[in-house]
C-alpha cells in the first residue's frame, strides 16, 4: 500500500477550564478563547444524555482518558451520543443542609422507538488519598432498518478505565480503552439489486480499537521550576477484512516560567515533542513508518495582551524521507477593561491520516483505504470577541487556509453495489466567516447561535464534495427549577454536492440537512431521574454522504441513577 500526500480539512478544539464545564453548545469552529471568558453553570450537576450531532462538523481525535469522560464515537450518523455534562472530574455530589452526600456510581439507560437501546455507566473510587480509579462502560445500538435501504442495523460498545496516582511531585496516569463498532454498508436501495448479488453478511463491517497509555508529569507548586511530562501510548486498530494498524507514540513536554523583562506579566518557554512508529498490514502487504514533531514555543502573557511564537519541525520516513517546518504566531489584545478581545494567528501543520482516523470520520470507506498525509501550508485566523453587552457574548471571526492535496469522500464507483466510499484529492483554498452569539441569564438559561460561511476554491475538482457552503446551529438549555430541565438543539447544513455515479450524468445535489432535537428531564430525587427526548423532530432523512440517509424521527425515554 502506498502512502499518498493529501490534506484533510483541519479542525480545532476549544478547551474550557473549570471544575464544572457546561457543554451546552459545541460550536463548529472556535479560533481562540478569551482570558476572561465566562463559565455559566446551568444548575447543579446533572449528567444528561446528549443527542449526537447527526453531522460531525469538525471531527477530532478524542483523548482516551476516562477523567474527561468523552466517549464520542464516530458512527453511521443516526444514533444517540452519550456524554456526561459537565465532565466527571471528581465524585458526584448532592449537597444538603447538613452534609454532603457522595455518589460514586452513575447509571443512565434509555430505549428509542426504533429499538435503539442506550446504556452508560460511570464509576469513581478513591483507592487511597493519592490514588483514584475511574471506570466507564457504554453501549448503543439500533435494530431497525432505514426505509427503502439495505440492512442498516449497527452496534457500538466501549469500555475504559483510568488509574491516577500522586507520587511525590508527580502525577502518574495509566489508562486503557476498548472500542468495538459494528455496522453495515447500507448505502444502496435494496430494490435496485437482486438479492442474489449479495448477502447480509457481505455488507457487514466492524472496527476494533485498543488504546493503552501511561503518562508521568510533574506537579510542582512553584511554576518557575522546570515542569515536564513524559508518556508512551499504544493504539491498535483492526477491521473484519484483515486491515490492521499498530501505532506506538512517545511524547515529552517541558515548560518553565521566567521574569526576563521588567514588564507586566510573565514569559513561558515550552517544548513539546513526539515520536511515532506506525506498522500497518492488510491481506496483501504492509507498510512501516517513522515520523515525529518538535515544537518549541515562547509565550508572553500580560494584563492586556497574550503573545505566542514557535516553530513546528516535522520529520519522518515512510515511502521516502521528509522534513517540514511551519512557523506559529498568535496574539491577543484585551481592551476596554478586558471586555473586548482582538486576536490573530498564523500557523501550518502536516498530519498523517491513518486508517483508524479515516474510519472515525467516515465508517463507510472501502476496506483498506489508502492512508495519506495532510499539509496545511497556511492557516490564518483573526477575529473579535466581546462580552460588553450584559449576559451576552459575541464573536466574529475569519479564517483562511491553503491545503495541499486535500481529500474529499466520494462514492467508490468500482464497487458492485456502489455502497462504499473512497477519496478524491485536490489542492484547495478555504475562506470561512464565523458569527456567534450566546445569551445567558441567572445561571438558569443559556442560548447559543452560530453561523458559518465557507468558500472553497478548488484547483481541479468541480466541487468540494459533501462539504456545505453554509453551516448554522442553535442550542437552548433552561433549568426551570431543581427538578425540571429543558433542552433544544438545531443543526442546519446547506445544500451539498456529490459527483455523478454515471459519467454521463451531472453532479448530484444533496438536500439541506435540518435536524431538530428536543429533550426534557425530571429529577424525582437526588439519586433518581427520568427523561424523554425526541430526535430529528422534522423527520428529515438527510444524507451525510450520498445514499447514506440518517434515521427519521425517534422518541427516547430513560432513567438515570446515582448511588
Amino acid at each position: 500500500m502506498i502512502i499518498k500526500n493529501i490534506a484533510m480539512i483541519p479542525c480545532q478544539e476549544k478547551k474550557i477550564f473549570g471544575i464544572l464545564i457546561p457543554v451546552l453548545f459545541v460550536p463548529f469552529l472556535l479560533f481562540s478563547q478569551s482570558r476572561n471568558e465566562r463559565v455559566t453553570i446551568v444548575g447543579s450537576y446533572q449528567p444528561t444524555v446528549k443527542e449526537a450531532s447527526k453531522i460531525n462538523f469538525n471531527p477530532a481525535e478524542p483523548e482516551s482518558k476516562l477523567h474527561s469522560v468523552d466517549f464520542d464515537f464516530t458512527d453511521p450518523g443516526y444514533r444517540l451520543s452519550l456524554a456526561i455534562e459537565p465532565p466527571l472530574l471528581a465524585y458526584l455530589q448532592a449537597k444538603t443542609d447538613e452534609k454532603t452526600v457522595t455518589y460514586r456510581n452513575y447509571l443512565k439507560a434509555a430505549l428509542g422507538t426504533n429499538l435503539s437501546p442506550v446504556f452508560m455507566f460511570r464509576h469513581h473510587s478513591a483507592l487511597s488519598k493519592k490514588t483514584s480509579f475511574d471506570l466507564g462502560l457504554n453501549h448503543e445500538s439500533s435494530w431497525t432498518n432505514i426505509k427503502d435501504f439495505s440492512n442498516s442495523t449497527w452496534m457500538q460498545n466501549n469500555a475504559a478505565a483510568t488509574l491516577v496516582t500522586e507520587i511525590s511531585d508527580y502525577i502518574w496516569q495509566n489508562s486503557v480503552e476498548y472500542r468495538h463498532n459494528w455496522l453495515h454498508y447500507y448505502g444502496f436501495k435494496s430494490g435496485e439489486f437482486a438479492d442474489s448479488l449479495y448477502t447480509k453478511d457481505e455488507l457487514t463491517q466492524h472496527y476494533q480499537r485498543i488504546h493503552l497509555a501511561t503518562d508521568l508529569k510533574s506537579n510542582y507548586k512553584n511554576s518557575k521550576r522546570l515542569n515536564h511530562q513524559f508518556g508512551i501510548a499504544y493504539n491498535q486498530f483492526a477491521d473484519r477484512y484483515q486491515n490492521t494498524e499498530n501505532l506506538v507514540r512517545f511524547k515529552a513536554g517541558l515548560n518553565k516560567t521566567y521574569d526576563w523583562f521588567n514588564i507586566d506579566g510573565e514569559q513561558v518557554m515550552l517544548l513539546d515533542a513526539n515520536f511515532n512508529f506506525l506498522s500497518a498490514t492488510d491481506s496483501l502487504n504492509g507498510i512501516r513508518g517513522l515520523y515525529g514533531e518538535i515544537n518549541p514555543k515562547l509565550q508572553l502573557n500580560g494584563s492586556f495582551y497574550a503573545l505566542e511564537a514557535g516553530l513546528l519541525f516535522g520529520f519522518g520516513n515512510d515511502t521516502a524521507a521528509f522534513f517540514h517546518l511551519h512557523p506559529q504566531l498568535s496574539g491577543k489584545l484585551f481592551v476596554f477593561d478586558s471586555k473586548v478581545e482582538i486576536y490573530a494567528g498564523f500557523e501550518g501543520m502536516r498530519h498523517l491520516n491513518t486508517l483508524e482516523s479515516i474510519t472515525r470520520n467516515n465508517p463507510f470507506v472501502k476496506p483498506g483505504q489508502d492512508r495519506w498525509w495532510t499539509n496545511t501550508t497556511h492557516d490564518f485566523k483573526a477575529g473579535i470577541k466581546t462580552g460588553a453587552i450584559p449576559n451576552t457574548d459575541l464573536h466574529l471571526g475569519i479564517q483562511y487556509r491553503q491545503i495541499e492535496h486535500g481529500g474529499f469522500f466520494v462514492t467508490d464507483t468500482t464497487s458492485l453495489l456502489k455502497n462504499q466510499m473512497t477519496v478524491l484529492w485536490d489542492d484547495y483554498k478555504l475562506l470561512s466567516f464565523i458569527a456567534q452569539a450566546s445569551f445567558h441569564h441567572k445561571n438558569k438559561l443559556v442560548s447559543s447561535l452560530l453561523f458559518q460561511y465557507n468558500q472553497y476554491t478548488m484547483k481541479q475538482l468541480e466541487k468540494p464534495w459533501h462539504m456545505p457552503e453554509i453551516e448554522a446551529g442553535y442550542s437552548f438549555a433552561w433549568q426551570y427549577n431543581d427538578s425540571w430541565n429543558f433542552n433544544a438543539g438545531l443543526i442546519v447544513w446547506a445544500e451539498r454536492f456529490a459527483p455523478a455515479i454515471q459519467p454521463s450524468d451531472d453532479f448530484l445535489r444533496l438536500r439541506p440537512a435540518i435536524d431538530l432535537n428536543l429533550k426534557t428531564s425530571y429529577q424525582i430525587s437526588r439519586q433518581f431521574g427520568i427523561f424523554a427526548q425526541l430526535s430529528n423532530v422534522f423527520n428529515n432523512r438527510y444524507e451525510r454522504y450520498h445514499n447514506y440517509p440518517v434515521q427519521g424521527a425517534q422518541l427516547f425515554a430513560g432513567m438515570s441513577l446515582q448511588f
